[in-house]
C-alpha cells in the first residue's frame, strides 16, 4: 500500500495555529517563571552555589544526550508516520532510556572521581541532577510522541504546571533559607511532576506495551543514530564551556558565567515554539512527497 493511503491526513492551519497559540502561550509563562528564577536565585544563594548546581546540569545535559540517542527526533518522525505503532514504539524507547541511563552514572561516578571528589555539595548536586534526568529523558520520549501526535496543547500544559511547582516551590526554599541541595531536589520534582503528567495524557490514548524487545530497541537506536550527532555536538558546545571553566578558573566564576547564560537563554522560547509545531506536518508531507 502507497505511503498516501497509510500516512495521516495533513494537519488543517486552524489547528496548526491552535497549537502555536498554545505552545507560545505556554513558552512564554515558563519564560516568565524561569526569568524570576534566574533573578532571584543567584542573588540568595551566591555564584558558589550556584555554580555547583550549573556544573551538575552541564555534565547531566551532555550525558542526556547520549541518554537520548536522537529518539525524540525519531519518536516524532515514526509517530507522525504511523499513530498505530505509538504505543510500542514510546515503551521500546523508555526501556531504551532507562539503561542508557544506568551507563550515564559510570560517566557521572567517573566524572565525580577525576574531578570532584573533595567537594560533598558538588557530588550530592551530580546524583540528584542525575535523578531529575532519568525524569527528564523519560519524558522526552512522552513528548516526542505527544508532538508526533500533533497534541502539542497537552504538552504545554504539563510544561506549565511542571514550571509552576518548580517556581514556586524553588522560591519558596530561596526565602525560607534552604541550601542549593534543596534547590536540586525541587528540580527533580518538577521533572517528576512533568513525567507523570505527560504519560497521564499519552497512555490514556495509547496503551503502552511493556516488553523486552531487544531487536526492537536496537533497530530503533540504529534509525536514531544520525539524529545524535547533530545534538551532541550542539549540546557539547553549548555546556562543555562551563566544565572548563570549573578546570582552568573557579567554580564561583562558573555560577557568574552560568547566571548569565541562563538568562540570555530564556529568550529562545520562540524558535523553540514554532519549530516543534511544524515538525509533525512537515515530516507527514515529506513522506506524502508534498
Amino acid at each position: 500500500m502507497s505511503s498516501h493511503a497509510t500516512s495521516p491526513a495533513p494537519i488543517s492551519g486552524a489547528r496548526l495555529a491552535r497549537n502555536a497559540s498554545a505552545m507560545m502561550a505556554a513558552q512564554l509563562l515558563t519564560w516568565a517563571m524561569a526569568f524570576v528564577v534566574a533573578i532571584f536565585q543567584p542573588r540568595i544563594l551566591g555564584p558558589l552555589a550556584i555554580g555547583q548546581l550549573s556544573i551538575a546540569l552541564s555534565i547531566w545535559m551532555i550525558i542526556g544526550v547520549l541518554i537520548t540517542f536522537g529518539m525524540d527526533t525519531y519518536l516524532t518522525k515514526a509517530v507522525a508516520h504511523d499513530p498505530h505503532r505509538t504505543g510500542t514504539l514510546v515503551t521500546t524507547s523508555l526501556l531504551a532510556r532507562t539503561a542508557l541511563w544506568l551507563l550515564g552514572c559510570l560517566a557521572a561516578f567517573g566524572y565525580d572521581l577525576a574531578a570532584v571528589s573533595a567537594d560533598p555539595t558538588q557530588t550530592a548536586l551530580i546524583w540528584i541532577i542525575g535523578l531529575m534526568t532519568l525524569f527528564s529523558v523519560l519524558s522526552g520520549g512522552l513528548i516526542a510522541a505527544l508532538n508526533g501526535l500533533e497534541q502539542t496543547h497537552y504538552v504545554s500544559l504539563v510544561t506549565v504546571i511542571s514550571k509552576v511547582v518548580l517556581t514556586v516551590v524553588s522560591l519558596g526554599l530561596l526565602f525560607a533559607g534552604f541550601n542549593v541541595i534543596w534547590i536540586g531536589w525541587a528540580n527533580v520534582l518538577a521533572a517528576m511532576v512533568a513525567f507523570l503528567g505527560d504519560a497521564f495524557f499519552l497512555f490514556r490514548q495509547h496503551r503502552p506495551q511493556w516488553q523486552i524487545d531487544l531487536r526492537a530497541a536496537r533497530q530503533m537506536l540504529l534509525d536514531s543514530k544520525q539524529y545524535l550527532v547533530t545534538t551532541l555536538t550542539l549540546m557539547v558546545y553549548q555546556q562543555i564551556d562551563r566544565l572548563f571553566i570549573a578546570m582552568f578558573a573557579s567554580t564561583e566564576a562558573v555560577g557568574w558565567y552560568g547566571t548569565a547564560v541562563n538568562l540570555f537563554g530564556t529568550l529562545m522560547f520562540f524558535p523553540v515554539a514554532i519549530g516543534t509545531v511544524i515538525f509533525p506536518t512537515l515530516t507527514r508531507r515529506f513522506v506524502a512527497g508534498q
